[in-house]
């Protein structure tokens, strides 16, 4: 089991060390870090940093890009020029790169965790093991997942926190596809140029989604509206400034635990029921 989240030097210090001194008081795992400038000055024996930049493909994808009108998410609107995060591969394939990179080599459970994500308290292994099992209506193990993600119906999935299972039969295929988003620029026919879009594509409908009763338009967004919300929270946006004040969250209005969990595997049972 490992953790993986990478950062540029400004993300390192806006959120990323915070971040990882969350992670490594709190996770039961290693975490592997990659950075894009120098060697972050937080150190831990459970994590392994790596330099983004040395990630086989990266420098050659990045070259790439710079032929790539809107590839940095600049776009034209009524003869202005303005920001788009939706365009801007740019930024974003550098999280698919780092997750390639690890889900090619690492055997068994693979977590992603964007470096804005702040862990609240110690996070059971048994809690990330069952994530990734579907259950019967009598609470029976009936069969487990290649992939669990934060879905958010009528839209793209929230990709600050995804778990891998690179030992399911399914995998394999879902890595491929993932890889061929940017291989073979799948991702600038798809609806934005981000790693939601490329994830949602490559996972083919499959994998358990954690939040099926998120609604769009949902202030509180959508991890308050999962079984993680216990565990960790996701501080993007303008709420990155927080990071370094506070590791509490709100909770209005989030369901019990127990019966979310409940609630989430049986939804994910009956969903699945149509794929297998």
């Amino acid at each position: 089991m490992v953790v993986v989240t990478c950062f540029s030097q400004k993300g390192y210090e806006e959120t990323g060390r915070k971040s990882l001194q969350t992670f490594v008081e709190n996770w039961p795992c290693k975490i592997i870090a990659y950075y894009e400038e120098k060697e972050p000055d937080f150190k831990h024996p459970n994590i392994e940093y790596r330099p983004f930049f040395l990630i086989p493909g990266v420098v050659g994808f990045l070259e790439y890009l710079m032929s790539i009108p809107q590839a940095n998410g600049v776009v034209t609107q009524n003869g202005k020029e303005r920001y788009n995060y939706n365009y801007d591969i740019w930024k974003f394939c550098r999280k698919m790169f780092a997750q390639y990179d690890v889900l090619g080599s690492e055997k068994g459970k693979v977590f992603w965790l964007d470096n804005d994500v702040i862990t609240k308290k110690p996070v059971p292994e048994e809690f990330l093991e069952e994530l990734f099992y579907d259950y019967s209506e009598d609470d029976r193990r009936e069969y487990s997942e290649a992939l669990v993600y934060l879905g958010r119906k009528g839209f793209h999935s929230e990709t600050g926190f995804v778990g891998f299972d690179t030992e399911h039969k399914d995998f394999p295929k879902f890595l491929d596809r993932y890889i061929k988003v940017l291989k073979q620029g799948i991702i600038f026919s798809l609806p934005r140029w981000h790693d939601c879009e490329a994830f949602d594509w490559a996972r083919e409908g499959k994998g358990k989604d954690l939040s099926p009763f998120w609604k769009q338009g949902d202030p509180l967004g959508v991890w308050n509206k999962t079984v993680l919300n216990e565990y960790m929270d996701h501080f993007k946006g303008q709420r990155k400034y927080l990071v370094n004040e506070t590791v509490e969250t709100i909770q209005e209005d989030a369901p019990e635990q127990e019966e979310l969990q409940r609630k989430v595997a049986q939804t994910t049972r009956r969903k699945n029921q149509s794929l297998h």
